[in-house]
């Protein structure tokens, strides 16, 4: 389905699969999220559901540093970005689009990632990482944001 046919959708309920980052801790981890990933899409799909896949946003230089790593958010990404593929389904990349973010703003993750008085742990993003998921989410639907501030009559 393209992106042009499901904006056409709106008033559809959509389902979003939003995980893999706790694999990066499993031995199998990575085999084990294609495999759960491929069986979710094609569970909704026999159902008849609408659905949006996406890659998580990228975590500290900290979070990926931590002993039970064994894989990172660039191998998460790399699988459901390949398992949406495979499937045809609709795949909001978070984490490619938060890199770009990050390479063309200057920032750095953590500046984004965490937020003022938010204990984070690297991985779960605040508000301005939440911002940019939800801006992804609507380019990935075909949509437009509205712009800051305006008010239309």
């Amino acid at each position: 389905m393209g992106l042009n046919s499901f904006s056409a959708k709106i008033g559809t309920i959509l389902y979003s699969f939003f995980f893999g980052a706790n694999d990066r801790k499993r031995e199998n981890g990575m085999q084990e999220l294609r495999d759960n990933l491929s069986w979710m899409i094609r569970f909704f799909r026999e159902k008849g559901k609408e659905m949006v896949v996406f890659t998580p946003t990228p975590s500290t230089v900290m979070n990926e540093a931590y002993v039970n790593r064994l894989y990172h958010m660039e191998d998460v990404a790399n699988i459901i970005i390949d398992v949406a593929e495979k499937e045809g389904v609709l795949l909001a990349d978070n984490y490619n689009y938060i890199m770009e973010y990050l390479l063309f703003s200057g920032k750095k993750i953590d500046e984004i990632l965490f937020g003022c008085g938010c204990s984070n742990d690297g991985c779960h993003p605040a508000d301005a990482a939440q911002l940019l998921i939800y801006r992804n989410l609507l380019k990935t639907l075909g949509l437009s944001p509205k712009i800051d501030g305006a008010v239309w009559r």
